[in-house]
């Protein structure tokens, strides 16, 4: 009874993750003037296989796969796919027009959704504007580990696959459908996705205008955009609408970034199709890459100025970064002393010195038995609570050699971010 109690438990809560992700997800895609997506039983089911494959694969051979599937390598009861077709074919979706995201390691539906936006390939998958389906799984395999697996869709092209194969004169396309034979009217297949996008804008900018509590900061996604960085400022992207443009010629004249003194930020890389490393961006997207983390707590103005077949067009807006919400350091030299209160919570910044200088692990010592926390909250920060008497010193090492020293005082010259 025991048991089944806290199964069911666990069920809801990852029911209630799943609703509550996709109201928050919807709510991304709302403030830019996309339509929302509607919950899909099966996309959940295959995105739930998929994250139980993945949490099943890690128990038997201490490895974290991703977006792929092997039954021979690693054999699972779970395997429904080597692609994620595949596995939506197999639960019967009838469309090939299928997408997937997914990300490991957040601690929460919100913080996986924001880790993926602020990484541009997954970005654009969550901002289509020719889907209006998705399915959710989630999977907490280990402690404090937990796979967050999305799969989106167009419910249009699937109520054109579950009908009867076209057998007319006019041209058509196949291999769109879970059978491959089956035959698609061709501009009926082009209807399928116009339609979604005739009800989005003309373009999709983001951040968006007037966003707040953005991230300052992009790491790594894989594929990777910036294969020689490890940290750098959060991209800032534009993608026109093809409903609107695919037989017009655009053109990017500038795409810029100020800071709130009206400064630009001239460490900038702007990709598109032709430059994108991976080959991921499509004619109609630009990003903006900062090659520096952004400052938070920071209002950032965006001016883009473009052509469409030869008449100048002109794009201004702003958002706010995420500002800190504890008291903090901002910590810049290899070798740093600071002082702290006992019992408080301070964020220690190590500033970035350069495009690779984050860390991943480090090292807490001290002289006497104290219950102190020391958490990672990403490659450049740490939150720290230490007790102790006044004058007790403790040291925090990092994998990137830096080294703080701290002492526990009555008095401290942390930094507070003022709310905006």
């Amino acid at each position: 009874m025991k048991l089944f109690i806290v199964l069911l438990l666990t069920i809801n809560i990852f029911a209630s993750s799943k609703e509550q992700s996709l109201i928050y997800l919807n709510s991304l895609r709302q403030s830019v003037g996309l339509i929302s997506l509607e919950h899909n039983s099966i996309l959940e089911n295959a995105a739930q296989n998929h994250a139980d494959y993945i949490g099943d694969i890690y128990k038997k051979h201490k490895i974290n796969l991703m977006h792929s599937e092997d039954n021979i390598k690693y054999p699972s009861s779970y395997y429904t796919g080597k692609k994620s077709t595949e596995r939506g074919l197999y639960l019967n979706y009838k469309s090939r027009y299928y997408f997937e995201n997914l990300s490991a390691g957040h601690k929460s539906i919100y913080k996986s959704i924001d880790a993926l936006m602020s990484a541009i390939y997954h970005r654009y998958v969550f901002l289509r504007n020719n889907i209006d389906e998705i399915g959710i799984g989630i999977n907490k395999f280990k402690p404090k580990y937990t796979v967050y697996n999305y799969n989106m869709g167009n419910s249009l092209l699937g109520e054109i696959c579950n009908g009867y194969s076209f057998t007319g004169k006019s041209s058509y396309i196949y291999k769109v459908c879970k059978d491959e034979k089956f035959r698609v009217e061709k501009s009926l297949y082009k209807a399928s996705k116009n339609y979604l996008a005739s009800e989005s804008p003309k373009y999709i900018i983001w951040p968006g205008k007037d966003a707040k509590y953005i991230q300052p900061v992009f790491f790594e996604e894989h594929p990777d955009p910036l294969p020689n960085s490890s940290v750098s400022g959060y991209p800032i992207s534009i993608e026109f609408n093809s409903y609107y443009f695919d037989n017009k010629d655009v053109e990017i004249n500038s795409f810029r970034i100020y800071n709130e003194n009206n400064a630009e930020l001239k460490n900038t890389l702007l990709m598109n199709y032709l430059n994108d490393p991976n080959n991921k961006h499509n004619r109609f997207q630009y990003t903006l890459f900062p090659l520096e983390r952004l400052k938070g707590n920071h209002k950032y103005k965006i001016k883009i100025e473009y052509l469409v077949d030869g008449y100048e067009k002109y794009i201004e807006w702003s958002f706010t970064t995420r500002g800190i919400d504890y008291p903090y350091y901002e910590i810049k030299d290899k070798k740093s002393t600071i002082k702290v209160n006992s019992g408080k919570s301070y964020i220690l910044y190590m500033v970035p010195q350069h495009n690779n200088d984050i860390f991943k692990s480090w090292k807490l010592t001290k002289k006497e038995k104290s219950k102190s926390i020391i958490k990672y909250i990403d490659g450049n920060t740490l939150l720290i609570n230490l007790r102790g008497k006044i004058g007790q010193k403790y040291t925090v090492k990092l994998s990137n050699a830096r080294k703080i020293t701290i002492y526990i005082a009555n008095e401290d010259s942390a930094k507070i971010d003022k709310k905006r």
